[in-house]
């Protein structure tokens, strides 16, 4: 059962475009990108969950909520990272079953690599 969607802005100086979906699953909460999803790639990328504008948290407050609230990892290629390597089309993961989204309004990709903001979307009611 579909619970939230959204649609990617891309951080600086990244291209990233699509959406996402949240879906309740009898495993789980699933997330995945839509198949129009395009990302131009960096060394360690990784989607995790944030409250607030994440464009407006430093960027400690975006690498704690990364470590804590991370849940799918698109680490493409293992080191030395190739800086990099676009990712298109349907990434999906499973978030943990008591992900708390009422405490959570914006899905944010974060390099774990070179800590920096690589793009988010907000979480929007299906």
């Amino acid at each position: 059962m579909l619970v939230s969607k959204g649609t990617f802005t891309a951080g600086p100086g990244h291209e990233m475009t699509g959406g996402f979906t949240i879906s309740r699953t009898p495993a789980g909460f699933e997330f995945a990108t839509t198949s129009d999803f395009f990302f131009d790639g960096s060394p360690a990328p990784g989607f995790a969950y944030i409250q607030g504008d994440p464009t407006s948290a430093t960027s400690n407050e975006l690498g704690l909520a990364a470590s804590t609230s991370g849940f799918l990892p698109l680490t493409q290629t293992p080191p030395p990272f190739v800086p990099r390597v676009e990712i298109k089309g349907v990434q999906s993961g499973l978030m943990h079953p008591s992900t708390p989204f009422m405490q959570f309004d914006h899905i944010f990709l974060w390099c774990f690599e070179i800590p920096s903001l690589l793009g988010y979307g907000k979480v929007e009611e299906a």
